[in-house]
């Protein structure tokens, strides 16, 4: 499954304030043998929180090719973020202590 395309897709879908600049890090030759309804479910995930959060600045959403073949996909933004222990990252519904607003955390479980 060719990369660029799927990233370009999650970028159309957001809606960002006009402060924010989306970008797009991806060769256009780069594929991946992947299940495309999860990867992009995930992908939109991450980057509709970034755009949620992201008051100004970027989101980049990026992907890249590392060693032996594997493939780092990416969502960053310039947003307050959050800064979680390693251990809680995968706990479901995780919301950092004191964190104000709406919603059940990152959801990553």
């Amino acid at each position: 499954m060719p990369l660029r395309p799927l990233l370009e897709s999650v970028a159309r879908g957001l809606r960002p304030t006009p402060a924010v600049n989306v970008r797009i890090l991806c060769p256009l030759d780069l594929a991946a043998l992947t299940n495309l309804d999860l990867l992009e479910q995930a992908l939109g995930n991450l980057a509709e929180n970034a755009a949620k959060y992201t008051a100004e600045g970027e989101i980049m959403l990026i992907a890249s090719q590392r060693e032996e073949g594997a493939i780092e996909v990416v969502v960053s933004d310039t947003g307050a973020g959050v800064d979680l222990p390693s251990a809680s990252r995968f706990e479901r519904f995780y919301r950092e202590p004191g964190a104000e607003g709406e919603g059940f955390g990152l959801g990553l479980a």
